[in-house]
């Protein structure tokens, strides 16, 4: 197993030892909530935790952890100390607080920041697998931390999701209410999974770096046409325009052009005025 491997499954052992602990911690916090959205919230915690935990679990399979003694043993007492500790913060749990509501709250506060600690190591190993190339661990660690973050809006560009699928990646907890994505097009057959992965349309947009999200789809206002980029943001004036600026005809090639003065455009490229005149961002 190569050293950079290695990082990722060490990283990998981290994360699904601190899974397991939170089950038992969830487990026990769950035992002393009173029924309620705040206890329904702690059973669907539970839940995903533990699919967490099984999804780490598959991925250091494949990667063959389980054939490392060394890994395997790092991992062994990764695991023991992460349940010791949630054994022994049981009893804390119980004992905290002078009634059930203020338990139940500080219970809550720890919650909150166990949460941040795992996004926190969710994202250092898909920067991590990224660094390295690894194109399986990278979209199944993302998954997971778009659940641990709650995430609503993403932006994923065309390679993410391409990976994503390819590694089949799934998960029941992920919520998203949209997606946006650009750099090229999708093309129907993915346009097709990420509405059958996630339930929601995936946004293309169009724009550059001097100006951007002048152009998109939106699934709202009008039907996705797979290959189109879609329609002019509301609020841009966009044109087919020739070399010299003028308004093409329907059906012509040309350049996309934005009307300006404009918020989204850029002011200037830095310390280059011929440049700048030279796009157009002045005007």
């Amino acid at each position: 197993m190569q050293a950079s491997q290695q990082k990722i499954v060490q990283y990998l052992s981290e994360a699904r030892a601190t899974e397991d602990a939170l089950v038992r911690v969830l487990q026990s916090q769950i035992a002393m909530t009173p029924s309620g959205s705040y206890r329904s919230a702690l059973d669907k915690h539970l839940t995903e935790t533990r699919q967490h935990s099984k999804r780490v679990s598959d991925r250091l399979e494949a990667l063959g952890a389980g054939g490392n003694p060394l890994m395997v043993a790092v991992g062994f007492w990764e695991t023991v100390i992460g349940q010791a500790l949630a054994f022994s913060k049981t009893p804390l749990d119980l004992l905290r607080g002078s009634g059930g509501e203020e338990k139940v709250l500080k219970n809550a506060k720890d919650a909150c920041a166990t949460e941040a600690l795992e996004i926190a190591t969710y994202t250092a190993i898909v920067r991590l697998a990224r660094s390295v190339e690894d194109e399986e661990t990278t979209p199944t660690t993302a998954m997971v931390a778009e659940v641990r973050d709650g995430m609503l809006y993403v932006f994923l560009p065309p390679t993410a999701l391409k990976l994503m699928r390819l590694a089949d990646v799934r998960h029941d907890g992920v919520k998203l209410r949209s997606i946006f994505t650009g750099g090229e097009s999708l093309g129907a057959e993915l346009l097709d999974w990420v509405r059958t992965t996630f339930g929601i349309e995936a946004h293309e947009v169009f724009g550059q770096t001097e100006c951007n999200l002048v152009v998109g789809n939106n699934a709202k206002l009008f039907p996705i046409r797979p290959g189109s980029m879609g329609k002019a943001t509301p609020g841009f004036d966009v044109r087919i325009v020739n070399d010299n600026g003028e308004e093409l005809s329907r059906g012509e090639r040309g350049i996309i052009g934005v009307r300006q003065p404009n918020p989204c455009t850029m002011i200037e490229y830095w310390k280059n005025p011929q440049a700048t005149r030279r796009v157009g961002a002045s005007h």
